[in-house]
């Protein structure tokens, strides 16, 4: 056991852009974009290669789309599939 885990505390697992997006995260979008703005030209191979943008656009979450626009996601990026 971890002393993180001893002393109670609950470890956070580093997330992907994709599942913060399916569970409608706007916050923890932002957060992992602050730390690797590349992660909005990422492709998701587990849905056909979607893109972020894609992906929140697909799951009609207007928020969602809004927040990648404004951190610069690329409109024109189109999936890998």
């Amino acid at each position: 056991m971890s002393s993180e885990e001893k002393s109670g505390e609950r470890i956070r697992q580093p997330r992907s852009p994709f599942l913060a997006i399916q569970n409608r995260q706007h916050n923890e979008v932002r957060a992992l974009v602050a730390v690797d703005a590349g992660l909005l030209q990422a492709y998701d191979d587990s849905s056909f290669g979607a893109t972020p943008l894609t992906l929140a656009v697909f799951r009609d979450d207007r928020e969602t789309v809004d927040v990648l626009i404004e951190l610069g996601v690329d409109l024109d990026r189109a999936s890998n599939w």
